[in-house]
């Protein structure tokens, strides 16, 4: 079971600094993104567009893969938040959709839920933690010859 999220709240400190989202609903989402891990659920969330060094709420819970967004060269999106929080990224300029070309981590983190998907369908007695262990391999397997590049793809 996987979940995608496309949806967040600016933050100017991680997560263990303080930024939980809205203080109108004091963990309402962390709550609910627990619920779930707890339960063997891998939680995805976009990292957020504001070209920000921090990953936006939720997506900078500590156990959610944070998605940010690359571009056709592996280059980091200019719009792309990132930070310590970030876990993965994936294509998110110029995506291909029935209303035209856009751009937005929205459109990065469900292609890092659908592989999380498909590996999980193929050997479904995999844990989340080899699920993730998998993609960082992968990462690792295809980006060893572009090493500045490959730590923003580990979020460093």
């Amino acid at each position: 079971d996987i979940i995608n999220l496309s949806l967040g709240s600016p933050c100017y400190q991680t997560w263990y600094e303080g930024c939980k989202g809205d203080p109108n609903y004091p963990g309402w989402v962390d709550d609910a993104i627990n619920y779930a891990v707890n339960n063997g659920v891998i939680v995805v969330a976009a990292s957020g567009n504001d070209g920000s060094p921090w990953v936006s709420h939720p997506a900078n819970h500590p156990s959610v893969w944070a998605v940010g967004s690359i571009n056709s060269n592996l280059d980091q999106s200019v719009f792309s938040n990132s930070g310590e929080a970030l876990t993965f990224v994936g294509p998110g300029e110029n995506v291909e959709t029935a209303l035209g070309n856009v751009d937005g981590t929205s459109f990065s983190s469900p292609e890092v839920a659908a592989a999380a998907a498909v590996l999980k369908g193929s050997m479904p007695g995999l844990s989340v933690e080899e699920i993730e262990g998998a993609h960082f391999q992968l990462l690792q397997f295809n980006q060893t010859q572009f090493f500045f590049k490959f730590q923003y793809l580990i979020g460093l």
